[in-house]
């Protein structure tokens, strides 16, 4: 079998996964890696018998390389992979696919114009859990989503932002919890929605931090389906924890810390609940005028995912290996890489200039307030 030759830019963070899982992909050999910081290039090279560099341009003019891995701070993401295609390199790049979508989309027409495959790791996607729920919704189990919402928790020291240079910075991490952490959950979300929004209002802020960018934001959705919804964020919570809930006519489905109750009343621990409904809302909701008391549909609930399994990178990883030698596009394409970041930089605007965003988002715009975020340097 022939390999990919694979290189990582970057493996002083989240690049050391990638170096160790490469090791495990029949469909690729690591033969380079490259860091700013020569110990930590030159102690990943030896431990994964790969070339080491502290210049990526080097090893890229004196490597011959299919593919490769970009791990470093969000805003280097744009000039690395434009760099990178111009080479014929094949390229994965770390969450969020860029700072914005105007050098999302630098990105993706880049790669475009040299042939050549563009990824996103969003590895939450093969979560069972979420894997679970999507093909519930894709077979039409809960019927037209009516609403959606996502609540995410989690908890951030200030002394996490001070371990890197970039960190909670609207210059180089483009924006807080909303880009860095929640964009998981945001790409989820949107992709079980699987319907572009219209609309977005939202408030964001810093209200324990010291730091640039924002540390908690609400926003409220409204899709081109017509469905509503709303996104919830925060690195303020110990709680540290995901709540996903989306209802339709037929149905609703739950992902988080939730409990299945069974027949005979007992409580489980459950990641995924598939909530039947024995008829439809909408029809229940009409029906109870021919009734002298109020219909509602009874609840079902049955357990899509008892307890969501984690994979690595190794299955995102392999994935786009699979994708170039099969010449298909991988798992998230560049293109489904921009969606969440196009709701995170909305829901940025939309809470810093106090206004209603219309989707699509002008990138233009959006350029123009980073710059003004950059200069007085707050939300």
């Amino acid at each position: 079998m022939t390999k990919l030759r694979h290189a990582i830019i970057g493996v002083g963070g989240i690049g050391r996964l990638h170096a160790r899982v490469a090791k495990e992909i029949e469909e690729i050999e690591l033969v380079a890696v490259a860091d700013i910081v020569e110990k930590v290039a030159r102690e990943i090279g030896e431990e994964y018998g790969a070339r080491w560099y502290t210049d990526y341009r080097e090893m890229l003019e004196k490597e011959d390389i299919d593919t490769i891995s970009i791990c470093t701070p969000h805003h280097l993401h744009d000039e690395m992979t434009i760099e990178c295609v111009k080479y014929g390199v094949h390229v994965l790049v770390e969450k969020p696919i860029a700072t914005t979508i105007k050098r999302a989309d630098r990105m993706i027409t880049a790669a475009k114009k040299a042939g050549v495959k563009l990824g996103v790791i969003f590895q939450w996607r093969v979560n069972s859990s979420m894997v679970a729920a999507k093909r519930a919704i894709d077979e039409g189990s809960i019927g037209e989503i009516m609403f959606a919402h996502l609540n995410f928790y989690c908890y951030r020291s200030q002394k996490y932002y001070l371990r890197g240079y970039w960190r909670g910075k609207w210059a180089y991490e483009g924006g807080g919890v909303l880009i860095n952490q929640a964009i998981h959950a945001i790409d989820i979300f949107q992709w079980l929605v699987n319907t572009r929004p219209k609309r977005l209002s939202a408030y964001v802020g810093t209200i324990a931090h010291d730091i640039e960018v924002e540390d908690i934001a609400v926003a409220a959705l409204e899709f081109e389906s017509g469905a509503k919804g709303s996104i919830f964020a925060t690195s303020t919570s110990p709680l540290g924890w995901t709540d996903i809930v989306l209802q339709g006519d037929r149905g609703a489905i739950t992902i988080g810390r939730h409990y299945y109750i069974d027949e005979e009343g007992r409580p489980h621990p459950c990641d995924c609940i598939l909530h039947k409904f024995n008829i439809p809302v909408k029809q229940a909701i009409f029906e109870s005028l021919k009734y002298e008391r109020d219909l509602a549909p009874k609840v079902l609930p049955r357990p899509l995912s008892v307890k969501g399994e984690w994979r690595d990178h190794a299955v995102i990883l392999k994935d786009f290996a699979r994708a170039v030698i099969e010449d298909r596009d991988p798992m998230v394409p560049g293109e489904e890489g921009r969606k969440s970041l196009e709701i995170v930089n909305a829901i940025i605007y939309s809470g810093c200039k106090g206004v209603e965003v219309q989707f699509p988002l002008n990138p233009d715009d959006y350029e123009k307030l980073i710059e003004e975020l950059c200069r007085r340097g707050r939300v």
